[in-house]
């Protein structure tokens, strides 16, 4: 299906692909309109527009942004039955969204089940700890990703 949007001069354009869903949302989000951007995503569902790891990770930034973890969760179960799956992007931004709303139960679950783990990856779980004041999981989280030679180790 298509997006039909109309102009002030009465034309129309359809607007298709997913590509072109992820930037109108991503010009949302960098104006700091995250509900917009999320609400762009949901008009894109409703349109049966197969998302992709970029509408995945676009989602998953604008739930972070507005605390919205039950949509959050929906785009996590989306990304579940996926025929691809996340990627590293897709699931450093569940990182992202689970610590921002406190979830840390889900951010140790989804770190844990994660395919691969990169750099990204490990500051992302550091960084939710920090940002959430639990300096110590912080420490012990950054001893585990020197122990697994991730990163620099001096």
């Amino acid at each position: 299906m298509k997006l039909v949007v109309y102009s002030s001069m009465g034309w129309e354009i359809r607007i298709g692909p997913e590509s072109v869903w992820v930037a109108m949302g991503i010009g949302y989000s960098r104006k700091g309109c995250f509900r917009e951007a999320l609400l762009v995503y949901c008009e894109m569902l409703e349109r049966f527009i197969e998302p992709g790891n970029f509408a995945f990770s676009m989602a998953l930034k604008e739930c972070s942004g507005v605390l919205d973890l039950w949509v959050g969760r929906g785009v996590h179960g989306q990304i579940v039955k996926s025929e691809k799956g996340g990627d590293q992007v897709v699931y450093n931004a569940l990182l992202g969204m689970y610590s921002q709303c406190g979830c840390f139960r889900d951010v140790l679950k989804v770190f844990e089940e994660m395919p691969e783990r990169n750099v990204v990856s490990w500051n992302s779980l550091i960084a939710g700890f920090v940002k959430k004041r639990r300096v110590f999981e912080a420490f012990e989280t950054f001893r585990r990703m020197q122990g697994e030679g991730v990163g620099y180790i001096g």
